[in-house]
C-alpha cells in the first residue's frame, strides 16, 4: 500500500467493493428467481394442457 493512501480512501474503497459484491449478489438471485419462476409456470402449463389429476 502506498505512503499516501488515507483513511478515507481506505473506507471508500472498502465501500466500492460492498457495493459491487451486492450488485452481483443481487443480479445472481434476480437470474435464479426467474429460471424459477419460469420452471414453475412450465409445470402449471403442462399441468393444465395435460396432465392428469
Amino acid at each position: 500500500m502506498a505512503k499516501d493512501k488515507t483513511f478515507a480512501i481506505l473506507a471508500d474503497n472498502i465501500m466500492d467493493i460492498n457495493v459491487k459484491a451486492g450488485n452481483a449478489a443481487k443480479s445472481a438471485v434476480n437470474q435464479l428467481m426467474t429460471l424459477r419462476n419460469w420452471a414453475i409456470g412450465y409445470y402449471i402449463v403442462e399441468y393444465e394442457q395435460g396432465g392428469m389429476d
